[in-house]
């Protein structure tokens, strides 16, 4: 019941926000982009189901995204984002 709650709410909020465009949400989507035509990022995705990029910390993890970043060390903590909150 909890569990459906904070995603009913996570839902709420991230429909929001998407109704009022800001700087954020523009680095969310164009980072998104991005990752989405990589193949780990897709084997998450499918690994963890779509409903995953509405939790508010991957949300997160995704705007910090940048491709001058060590790859290795974001794949890694994206996963350990994605078993904290998704277990």
């Amino acid at each position: 019941m909890d569990f459906s709650l904070k995603n009913l709410a996570d839902i709420i909020l991230l429909y929001m926000e998407n109704l009022i465009p800001t700087k954020k949400s523009k680095l969310y989507k164009k980072n998104l982009k991005i990752l989405k035509q990589q193949d780990w990022f897709n084997e998450l995705r499918n690994g963890y189901n779509p409903v995953f990029l509405m939790n508010i910390s991957i949300r997160e993890k995704i705007i910090e995204y940048d491709e001058k970043l060590n790859q290795q060390e974001y794949k890694s903590e994206l996963k350990e984002v994605l078993r904290k909150e998704l277990g």
